[in-house]
């Protein structure tokens, strides 16, 4: 007879379940300031303090440039360094990011004064002006030269006397230079204006008749040169011969 057919294998056991995580730990109460290092930024060349009045987390942040302040009598466009340390003994900085802190605004007003009142022919006119940022500050970020012109008395014509940059601090530019010699064939008041574009807002501004300056008339000798008649006819004596 045939043999009995063989028994069919048991069925797969599930698979364990894995082991339940251990309970967790009850929180700790340590002191916050321990959870972190402490961080705090100064300014490397001290044109810049940190200000009181901003969020402290920012002030004790690397960089930290949006919690300085420069005062009211800070230094403008200057650029500077910033250093972050940890707090306490460091003197390591970990840390390193520039700032630049009042940037220099473009110049907005002109004011002009005469450093020559009265000329005599051939001298020299002068005239100082000088810049500032809407600010008030003559440190500024960008000024166009002006132009000095005059008209003399019964003449259309609009003449002009040159004008030089400003000093990069003071603000102060000067114009000079000579009037036309017919300026001085009478003695007259000649009236100076100043022509200037503004850097900040691109107007023209002009300083009308800021300065009225006196010419004296031209001797009649000067004007023309001595009248020698004929050179050929004169005789030169030698003072130490004589």
């Amino acid at each position: 007879s045939p043999p009995p057919p063989s028994p069919s294998p048991p069925p797969h056991a599930p698979p364990s379940p894995p082991p339940s995580p251990p309970p967790p730990s009850p929180p700790s109460f340590c002191d916050p300031q321990l959870e972190d290092l402490l961080l705090y930024t100064t300014d490397a060349n001290s044109r810049a303090y940190a200000n009181a009045s901003a969020a402290v987390r920012s002030t004790f942040a690397p960089g930290g440039a949006t919690a300085f302040s420069v005062g009211s009598f800070g230094e403008l466009g200057r650029a500077s360094s910033l250093q972050t340390r940890v707090l306490g003994g460091d003197v390591t900085a970990w840390y390193l990011s520039s700032a630049t802190y009042s940037p220099t605004l473009p110049a907005a007003t002109v004011r002009a004064i005469l450093g020559t009142t009265s000329l005599a022919y051939p001298q020299t006119l002068r005239a100082m002006y000088q810049v500032h940022d809407a600010e008030g500050n003559t440190v500024q970020g960008g000024a166009s030269t002006p132009q000095l012109t005059y008209q003399l008395d019964g003449d259309a014509t609009v003449r002009t006397v040159q004008c030089y940059a400003v000093g990069a601090l003071s603000g102060v530019g000067e114009c000079y230079g000579s009037l036309v010699p017919a300026a001085f064939d009478s003695a007259a008041s000649v009236p100076l204006s100043l022509e200037w574009t503004s850097a900040a807002t691109g107007d023209q501004i002009a300083l009308a008749s800021f300065g009225t300056v006196a010419t004296q008339r031209r001797p009649t000798w000067s004007a023309g040169g001595w009248d020698l008649g004929d050179a050929d006819a004169l005789v030169y004596v030698d003072a130490g011969k004589a």
